[in-house]
């Protein structure tokens, strides 16, 4: 006869990978505790007051892109626990030094005719892929499947695995959309000379066009806070405060979760892991260290560009060669 537990399952860390895992399991009615050892729920997904009383900061990413085309983000009623989500006129601008700036907006056209020489060459590029963006994401954001159009993913394929510098190189002439492409190139956390940094340009380029990169009002705390109250409704509970240093922290659980970094789950289990998966857990590298600067501002930034006022991101990086030597240089 199976030993019954207190919980169905038990998830250690709340950043949004653990409550999405908690909310899945208590939909299908399972019984679910999610453990934080910080006071609130987020991970990284948090907003706090980081600098001065009365200015908040998101603690992680500030703009979420994929949330706005998330298959599972959609099919949640997160709007009744309070997000809402703000669409910026200008998605992305990417300012130069003299004064210039290319733009990330919703229409390819508009975009294009911030790239000087290259507004057709983007438009070829982007076009074909944002008219497809709906048959696409269910690979670019799902797990790996055999696809059921063969043809469309090797049409984004053929780009996608590619560098960023060889496809921006080929497909540009120009300074203004080089450097553009090498903003969004970036967020691939590898030199821009490495494929397949080119696949996360494109994707964050076609994704803005096809669903904009937009601000959760109040900071992405509110995110947290929605899956957090949906969770709630579900019967599920949240404990924060709660640190897992090592198994006798864990509640009595049929299934565990971890929205934890391989050391951490080490620390937690340690001798009771097999030997083959202990060992790839120590062997895990991970990637270079980043960091943020949080200010508190008097006024708005006096941009030269006057179309960075408009948009939720600036990319400050300048040309592609700047970009590309400050990311082998990382």
């Amino acid at each position: 006869m199976e030993r019954s537990c207190e919980y169905d399952a038990a998830v250690v860390g709340s950043g949004p990978n653990g409550l999405a895992a908690a909310i899945t399991l208590a939909e299908r009615g399972l019984k679910v505790v999610i453990l934080e050892s910080a006071e609130a729920a987020g991970g990284g997904a948090r907003t706090a007051e980081l600098t001065l009383p009365g200015f908040h900061h998101d603690v992680g990413s500030a703009i979420h892109p994929m949330a706005a085309v998330s298959t599972f983000f959609s099919s949640l009623p997160l709007s009744r626990f309070g997000l809402e989500w703000i669409k910026p006129p200008v998605q992305m601008a990417h300012p130069f030094d003299d004064g210039s700036a290319a733009l990330l907006k919703t229409s390819v056209k508009e975009s294009s005719l911030t790239l000087a020489s290259d507004t057709e060459a983007y438009i070829k590029l982007i076009q074909p892929l944002v008219g497809r963006f709906d048959g696409l994401k269910k690979y670019l954001l799902g797990t790996m499947r055999l696809p059921e159009n063969p043809l469309l993913l090797a049409s984004f394929g053929l780009k996608a695995l590619r560098s960023a510098e060889n496809l921006s190189m080929s497909s540009f002439k120009g300074a203004l959309a080089r450097g553009f492409f090498a903003g969004l190139a970036a967020h691939s956390i590898l030199p821009l000379n490495k494929i397949p940094s080119a696949a996360f340009g494109l994707v964050l380029c076609i994704t803005g066009h096809a669903a904009g990169w937009p601000i959760p009002a109040g900071g992405a705390g509110s995110i947290s806070s929605a899956l957090s109250g949906y969770f709630a409704s579900l019967g599920g509970t949240l404990v924060t405060g709660h640190k897992v240093d090592s198994f006798t922290d864990l509640p009595d659980a049929r299934a565990m979760f971890f929205d934890t970094a391989p050391g951490q789950l080490l620390r937690i289990y340690d001798h009771r892991l097999p030997a083959g998966y202990k060992k790839s857990l120590q062997n895990f590298r991970y990637g270079p260290g980043v960091f943020k600067i949080d200010w508190a501002l008097s006024g708005p930034i006096p941009w030269k560009a006057e179309d960075c006022h408009s948009a939720g991101t600036v990319h400050v990086g300048g040309t592609f060669a700047e970009i590309a030597e400050a990311e082998l240089s990382a």
